[in-house]
């Protein structure tokens, strides 16, 4: 087992660097889960019965196999199965990673690729089971809409299909996808899978979808509109999301696994920003932080955000000042600049613990009138100071 995925490893990475060895390229390959921009593990369990969910005590679906290998694992029974991350839709498992370097943009060529296998109980159930997607970040749809292009595999053990939404037949959150090509697969069995994606603009057909599988010619459709409504940016993701019912017929863990996860950037050495820095850095504080973002790209634009959101280059608040900081919050930049892609996204998180006011002082005895000398005492809770005047 293991020699056959070292040879399906060196055989893809043999063709990719033959295909591209005359261009030079910006390609972004996953090593560790950390490269991925976003980590959807799923924390919550559906049960049929009770009609509710549970929290899955911390398992972890998504894990690092080995470096540059990862697994999506989502459990099933006719009872309970594992649900979509924190969200509310029990029809559905989701264990996916996304993001891997900069933004796919409108006219650029991207190549993705994955190398991947199922467990050997894997058979699909005939409904959605999609195991790579090609996602909007903007536009009508923003993140949240349909897939422009998935891997997804059909009913039984055998059958699956690269298959595509653009705007001019599948509007916007309209899931209604063309076939690009057809891929044939075995429970257990290593698949080497390369997507070249051409995108558009909304209307133009200048855009290609082609596919290579084990290393073998590209092929798919070519001058085709390639767009999601009105959308100017794409990000890719690699996992495992699926429909589940009380009928699917699944196996109790079934997984996919992701081996030589990368995405490249064809369209030339386009380098990307430098990455925000923060000022000051995560950490605990006792007031309120002005916090200075910065990239040492000369003339680079920062967009930040403060409700936990990924900043783009058309989402978020632009950097003109330090932004002041006032309550625990977690920052997140990118920048971006004429004549290079986008930096990553980084982030820092701000708790501020301001300790608490102390009471109005006391005075004991009271205020009154006395006939005799008095010694007073003046506490205040909270405080380790009392100053106090006479006059």
């Amino acid at each position: 087992m293991y020699s056959t995925k070292q040879n399906l490893l060196t055989r893809g990475a043999l063709l990719l660097s033959a295909l591209l060895a005359p261009v030079a390229l910006h390609a972004t390959t996953a090593t560790h889960l950390t490269d991925f921009g976003v980590v959807e593990e799923p924390q919550v369990i559906w049960h049929v019965s009770s009609s509710s969910f549970t929290s899955d005590n911390g398992f972890q679906n998504i894990t690092e196999v080995t470096p540059g290998t990862f697994q999506m694992l989502l459990n099933w029974s006719t009872s309970q199965w594992t649900g979509d991350r924190t969200t509310t839709n029990n029809d559905r498992g989701r264990a996916e990673v996304q993001t891997l370097g900069p933004y796919q943009k409108t006219h650029e060529t991207y190549l993705y690729t994955t190398t991947w296998r199922t467990n050997s109980a894997f058979k699909g159930s005939g409904r959605f089971c999609h195991i790579t997607q090609l996602k909007s970040v903007d536009g009508v749809e923003m993140e949240s809409g349909a897939p422009m292009i998935t891997t997804s595999i059909g009913s039984g053990t055998s059958s699956a299909v690269v298959q595509y939404c653009s705007t001019n037949f599948s509007p916007a959150d309209v899931f209604s996808p063309k076939p690009v090509r057809n891929v044939t697969w075995h429970p257990n069995t290593w698949l080497a899978e390369q997507i070249k994606v051409t995108t558009t603009a909304d209307g133009e057909k200048t855009g290609q979808i082609v596919v290579s599988l084990n290393g073998d010619a590209f092929q798919g459709v070519t001058k085709v509109e390639v767009s999601r409504p009105q959308s100017t940016m794409y990000y890719p993701k690699w996992g495992l999301y699926r429909k589940q019912e009380t009928t699917s017929g699944f196996s109790p863990s079934d997984y996919i696994q992701h081996s030589n996860v990368s995405a490249t950037n064809m369209n030339g050495p386009t380098n990307p920003a430098a990455d925000p820095t923060f000022s000051p850095g995560t950490g605990t504080y006792s007031s309120t932080q002005n916090v200075t973002i910065a990239s040492t790209t000369s003339g680079a634009s920062i967009r930040y955000t403060t409700d936990g959101s990924t900043p783009s280059e058309t989402a978020g608040t632009i950097y003109s000042s330090p932004v002041n900081v006032s309550s625990t919050t977690t920052l997140k930049a990118i920048a971006f600049a004429s004549g290079f892609a986008d930096s990553n996204v980084t982030s820092a998180t701000y708790t501020i613990s301001v300790g608490s006011v102390p009471s109005a002082p006391v005075f004991s005895p009271a205020p009154g009138t006395y006939s005799s000398t008095q010694s007073v005492s003046i506490t205040s809770a909270g405080a380790t100071t009392v100053y106090y005047t006479t006059d």
